[in-house]
């Protein structure tokens, strides 16, 4: 009976890079954006989320059009949200990488950037819906994003839904 290792002898070269990918650089971006929106704020008094989180009144009436994307590099710092960021990191590494792999890293870029901003537009439009005033930060819009585009072009692939239920993939998205 042949082993695991023998019937997928590529799964380890495809699940785990550790290469400089259009993927892992992203993540590099997040993690700096997570760890400077806590620090200069707090030391400095850098009032770094109101320069790059998108809050719909100031990125439109104050043509501070780079909030559109740059909102997702940038990351509340809470115990709550860090685990939040840390699921949707690996999430980010598990399948942005395999999806970079079939699409190139142009295309991936260019997805993870348009779920940006579809999630910036789709804020800004529940912003001036409801007349909240609460910016946005996170990387959950371009990471259900290429959450998504994954599922759509595997469908069937298995995978552990809370890391316990085994299920396809396409269904837990």
């Amino acid at each position: 009976m042949p082993t695991w290792d023998e019937i997928t002898p590529e799964l380890h070269r495809s699940t785990r890079t550790f290469r400089f990918t259009c993927t892992n650089i992203l993540i590099s971006i997040n993690v700096v954006g997570f760890i400077l929106s806590g620090i200069l704020p707090r030391l400095f008094g850098i009032p770094i989320l109101d320069l790059f989180a998108f809050n719909t009144y100031q990125a439109i009436e104050n043509y501070r059009l780079w909030q559109f994307l740059t909102y997702s590099f940038v990351q509340s710092v809470d115990l709550w949200f860090m685990i939040w960021f840390v699921f949707h990191a690996y999430i980010l590494y598990l399948f942005g990488n395999e999806l970079e792999r079939d699409l190139g890293p142009r295309r991936l870029l260019v997805l993870y950037l348009s779920y940006a901003a579809y999630g910036a537009l789709a804020h800004g439009a529940y912003q001036y819906a409801s007349g909240s005033a609460v910016a946005t930060l996170s990387l959950f819009a371009p990471v259900y994003g290429v959450l998504m585009a994954y599922a759509l072009r595997n469908p069937q692939r298995p995978i552990l839904f809370f890391f316990v239920i085994p299920m396809k993939l396409i269904s837990a998205v």
